[in-house]
This record gives structure tokens, C-alpha cells and sequence, in this order.
């Protein structure tokens, strides 16, 4: 039996900042995924 619907990955609310010489540069800023078995 295969379960095609099982999750392997779940990110939620994924932020990223980097501190610049101009300021805060926000590359990444509240990502939600998910990859499931098969995908």
C-alpha cells in the first residue's frame, strides 16, 4: 500500500533576514509549504 498523502516536509511561517550596510534585507519572509510522499 502506498500512501501518497503522507507528509514528509511541513515549513510554516519560514523567515529569512540578513543584516546589510543599508539595513535589514528580508529575503525570505513567512513562507508555508508542504511536500508530501510521492511529490
Amino acid at each position: 500500500m502506498t500512501h501518497h498523502n503522507e507528509t514528509l516536509l511541513a515549513v510554516n511561517g519560514l523567515k529569512t533576514y540578513f543584516n546589510t550596510d543599508d539595513g535589514v534585507v528580508k529575503s525570505v519572509d513567512g513562507v508555508t509549504f508542504h511536500i508530501n510522499k510521492g511529490e
